[in-house]
């Protein structure tokens, strides 16, 4: 089959997929707040030991139609290599996220991820389940030490069209593990990237993300992230 019919096929699903989860979860809302935004990434990774490693990622999201700095984080992690196809991840988040008047909050994040990964050919499939919990202003907040808690599902279809390119797609939900606010999901990522591997251990990266917020008491938000990204393995 052609290449460029294989990837519209699969940004053809993923986009009516999505489509119809944000419909199911919409709660009959037919009005929404849309935004445009940047992201731009850094990752740095390095084995430390046969089965483990460690990471860096300094992330930048400059949101409300590309004018405000809307949040920063430095995000420090462990893999460990369980088998060839599984690991699990550890992840500590600091960050500034922007509020409405101007001032930023502290983040705080720490997350527990199971990864499994199979190659097939010219194609790689990766599904990482985590388990992530927020601070927010534990300082200087009343329920700044009361955590919230996420489920983050996201599957990763991945084509490599030659030794410099690749290609993927990728589908992200949330789940709130408090329903107060929340009914179901309340979130969902999809996107479609191209990544250009400069070495085989420097790549850069062009993305397109389609963020939804679901099933929100107030007006919906519609989110169309264009990134950039940078990694490298040491």
């Amino acid at each position: 089959m052609n290449k460029i019919l294989i990837h519209s096929f699969f940004f053809t699903l993923l986009f009516f997929t999505t489509t119809s989860v944000c419909q199911t979860y919409n709660s009959g809302k037919d009005y929404y707040e849309d935004d445009a935004a940047i992201w731009l990434n850094l990752h740095f990774e390095k084995k430390v030991l046969k089965k483990f490693e460690i990471s860096l990622d300094q992330k930048n999201r400059i949101n409300n139609n590309v004018t405000d700095y809307g949040l920063g984080y430095m995000d420090v992690g462990v893999n460990y290599s369980v088998f060839k196809w599984m690991k699990v991840q550890l992840d500590y988040v600091y960050g500034k996220s922007r509020n409405l008047d101007g001032t930023y909050s502290d983040i705080h994040r720490g997350a527990i991820s199971l990864i499994l990964r199979k190659k097939i050919d010219n194609w790689t499939f990766t599904y990482r389940n985590m388990v992530q919990m927020r601070f927010k202003n534990i300082y200087t907040s009343e329920n700044g030490t009361i955590p919230t808690y996420f489920e983050r599902n996201k599957l990763v279809v991945k084509y490599d069209i030659n030794k410099r390119f690749e290609t993927y797609i990728s589908e992200e939900l949330y789940l709130p593990f408090d329903q107060t606010r929340n009914k179901g999901l309340s979130r969902s990522r999809s996107a479609i990237g191209l990544i250009y591997n400069i070495t085989k251990k420097i790549n850069l990266e062009g993305f397109f993300i389609y963020q939804h917020e679901l099933n929100a008491f107030n007006r919906t938000n519609r989110d169309f992230i264009y990134g950039l990204g940078y990694s490298q393995q040491f």
